[in-house]
């Protein structure tokens, strides 16, 4: 984060110079100071209505070192770090430290009105996601305890049920998607194994739809569970899911949603197991970093 705010501050700064480069030489260092600091401010508002809350925290930070006693620049660099460090939140599956973070936006003295209207509307989204989140948590926790009492039909219902609601695919139920699958499959076998039967509902496709990306206890789940997640739940045995001999996490999916949507890509159409060949393409490249053209389908 750091390095990434600080090559925005550096990418600000050349923009800034450049907007200002036509000024006459005869107007003073005041006057020049001035400019520069309407065009940052204008160029984070500009940013801010992007949603891209990074570079308006560059363009911000940049204000505050032209005046550097300026309480609305102050503030304003405030709003924006706290718009930044929510969507981390989100995307990391931390929807109540978010809600701290979206609090600070909205109780900022001489804040942005902008950033207070969006910190509103994200915060009414992470309210509804915790709400979805506590009620798909108690469907699988009751699938969980039928499993325990041995009740695979019933819990392989509750299990089909979960995963056939229409957000599942949704990167905010990641974690709970990838449970899902893991315990759907356990609890299958142990049906088998005492001779038990279930019925095998189809469960709905995995391919993320928005928001945000995903690492919380489940970021450590098998890749078996990533490939399950990528098709639906069905899990080819011929599908290589590791890199460098080591599982992709559901943890590292995200990560390479994140990389992407920061180079501007829109990775909605695909599925984890997409981002998994992605991943293991920039690994055969010697990078961390995963870039469109490692995507197996990319022209």
């Amino acid at each position: 984060m750091k390095k990434t705010l600080l090559a925005l501050v550096a990418s600000a700064t050349l923009l800034l110079a450049a907007g200002c480069s036509n000024n006459s030489s005869a107007k003073s260092t005041s006057s020049s100071n001035d400019g520069t600091y309407d065009t940052a401010l204008s160029n984070g508002k500009s940013a801010i209505s992007d949603s891209n809350y990074e570079q308006a925290q560059a363009y911000y930070k940049m204000a505050t070192t032209i005046k550097t006693n300026d309480a609305k620049a102050a503030a304003y660099y405030k709003q924006a770090q706290a718009l930044a460090d929510a969507q981390t939140n989100i995307d990391d599956l931390d929807f109540d430290k978010a809600l701290d973070q979206l609090k600070v936006v909205t109780t900022t003295p001489n804040g942005l009105t902008a950033m207070n209207n969006k910190a509103k509307t994200i915060k009414q989204s992470v309210k509804k996601i915790i709400k979805n989140r506590k009620a798909l948590n108690k469907l699988y926790n009751t699938a969980k305890q039928q499993n325990a009492d041995k009740n695979y039909a019933q819990a392989d219902a509750i299990l089909s049920q979960l995963l056939s609601q229409d957000k599942i695919g949704q990167d905010a139920y990641v974690d709970i998607r990838l449970e899902a699958l893991s315990l759907k499959a356990d609890n299958s076998a142990a049906a088998a194994e005492s001779g038990q039967t279930t019925t095998d509902v189809p469960t709905t496709d995995s391919s993320s739809s928005s928001s945000n990306n995903a690492a919380t206890s489940s970021s450590d789940a098998p890749a078996e569970e990533q490939s399950k997640a990528a098709s639906g739940g069905e899990y080819t045995q011929d599908q290589d899911t590791t890199v460098n001999g080591k599982a992709v996490t559901a943890a590292q999916i995200t990560k390479a949603r994140s990389q992407l949507k920061d180079q501007g890509v829109d990775t909605s159409a695909w599925s984890d197991l997409d981002i998994i060949h992605a991943i293991q393409n920039a690994a055969a490249d010697g990078r961390s970093t995963v870039k469109e053209s490692d995507m197996s389908n990319y022209k």
